[in-house]
């Protein structure tokens, strides 16, 4: 919920720019533990907006719970428990995801999500490390309500980029009946992936035309990146200085951890681009 008195000045400077903050049309709801900076933080900003309320420690929910504690994917068969009291998130750092009493929060329909990747500036292309407006757009979007997903996101100036990147997962999800279904489409999915991994890593790096089209460049999500999200490119000792392309492999030297992190990630765009 937004401030209740706002006063006549009320827009002017309080959000430095941001939008004023209007009820959600669905109802939206986090347990905020304070680990991420406020200016950075997605549910701070829903909060602002008045998209998402906070709940107290010891309080459950009766809609969906997107927690790590779940044992089900969320599918559009959890409608009813979303249509019944919305959707809510656990606002805390992935780092210190073993500090949460697990315990004390919660609710009946506790739900995981499925294979999907990260487009926020901190964790961009890093799958499952959605923010808690990426994870609460996931949700709406799986069970039915796309429109107001979309408009969610319009909250964050990368969030067009989660639906780039993410679209063409989110609607064969939407299409499933139920969680089964949905843990066999991503389990193919991702053996599909994996297939496609061991293929680009055992393409030679010289033979470029053989790994398909390299010029895609990872969505522009703003200044604020990490090193997950940089997307270093370099060219070609052919002089290809005018076509840029994804770092998929380091020359010819043995790629390390990084380097295949980096693949994976490239594998993961062009795939979901294509």
């Amino acid at each position: 919920m937004g401030p209740r008195h706002l006063g006549k000045n009320y827009g002017k400077d309080t959000y430095k720019g941001q939008k004023k903050p209007s009820k959600f049309p669905l109802p939206l709801a986090m347990w905020d533990f304070g680990h991420c900076n406020p200016n950075a933080c997605s549910g701070k900003r829903l909060e602002r907006l008045g998209c998402i309320r906070n709940l107290r420690i010891g309080q459950k929910f009766k809609g969906v719970v997107l927690t790590p504690n779940g044992k089900l994917t969320v599918s559009p068969a959890d409608r009813e428990f979303f249509d019944n009291g919305g959707a809510s998130v656990v606002e805390c750092s992935w780092a210190k995801i073993d500090e949460i009493p697990f315990s004390r929060i919660g609710g009946r329909c506790e739900r995981l999500l499925p294979y999907l990747v990260a487009t926020n500036p901190i964790n961009y292309g890093r799958p499952w490390r959605l923010n808690c407006a990426e994870a609460l757009a996931a949700c709406m979007y799986i069970v039915g309500y796309k429109d107001e997903a979309r408009l969610l996101m319009e909250n964050f100036k990368w969030g067009h980029a989660f639906f780039d990147v993410n679209e063409e997962l989110l609607d064969i999800y939407a299409q499933c009946k139920d969680a089964d279904e949905i843990q066999e489409k991503e389990k193919q999915y991702l053996e599909d992936m994996e297939a496609s991994y061991h293929e680009q890593r055992n393409i030679d790096p010289d033979d470029l035309w053989t790994q398909g089209n390299l010029n895609h460049k990872p969505v522009a999500v703003g200044k604020d990146t990490s090193d997950s999200s940089s997307n270093s490119e370099s060219s070609d000792e052919a002089n290809i200085e005018e076509e840029p392309i994804p770092n998929i492999e380091d020359s010819k030297h043995v790629a390390n951890e990084e380097d295949d992190d980096e693949l994976w990630r490239n594998i993961v765009r062009m795939k979901l681009k294509t």
